[in-house]
This record gives structure tokens, C-alpha cells and sequence, in this order.
């Protein structure tokens, strides 16, 4: 099955993962937030980790193909929904967001202030 670039990133934004594009073993997370860092670079935008906002977002623009030869936006709908309603899936994703979060990297920023005597 051939995938536009921005269904090849929603797939592996869901999860799915491709032996030639990554080591078998990938984490969850680090494909997940591969794939948001590319739709971030194709779209410039920025949605996190939401599939629902990212899929309604190429489905409405049609951005680099994404509905391609689909022409039911109930039955594209499925993977996506499939992948927010998977526990592992809600896991990596809840990772993500801890790490990146803003009081996390505000922590980071203090305690590097800390360490070197800067209060």
C-alpha cells in the first residue's frame, strides 16, 4: 500500500511502525513523537500529541494527499481512533507530555540554577 507523507506520519503517529524506517524495537514514544516533529515540519503547525485535532486538520486541508483515494472520513477515522483508545498508546503519549512539559523544563531550568549556585 502506498501512503502520501502526511498518512505515512499519521500511521506511525498511531503507533505502526515500518522496519526500514526504524530499528524494530523503536520505544512507542520515540515514534510518536518522530511523527509529530514531521507533520510539524510538513504543516507548520502544531497540535501535540492530539490525533483527533491533527486528523481533522489534514483531512480538512488536504494536506500533501492526505485523504488520497479515501472518500469515507468515517473509515479513516477508525485508526485513529483505534490508537487513542489504546492503553500503551495513552501511555507514551502521557510520557511525552511529562517531559515536555512546561513546569518539568522550568524544574530542569531551577535546578541547573541550583547546581551552580544561582539562586
Amino acid at each position: 500500500m502506498k501512503l502520501t507523507p502526511s498518512e505515512w506520519a499519521m500511521a506511525l503517529m498511531c503507533g505502526r511502525t515500518w522496519h526500514s524506517d526504524f530499528r524494530p524495537r523503536t520505544p512507542l514514544a520515540e515514534r510518536i513523537q518522530s511523527a509529530r516533529h514531521r507533520l510539524v515540519l510538513m504543516t507548520r503547525q502544531d497540535f501535540g500529541y492530539d490525533l483527533l485535532a491533527w486528523f481533522d486538520f489534514l483531512w480538512d486541508t488536504d494536506c500533501y494527499g492526505y485523504r488520497g483515494a479515501r472518500r469515507s472520513r468515517e473509515k479513516a477515522l477508525r485508526p485513529i481512533q483505534r490508537a487513542v483508545h489504546d492503553p500503551a498508546w495513552q501511555a507514551a503519549v502521557r510520557e511525552l507530555e511529562l517531559l515536555e512539559s512546561p513546569d518539568e523544563q522550568n524544574r530542569d531550568a531551577q535546578g541547573e540554577r541550583e547546581s551552580e549556585g544561582v539562586t
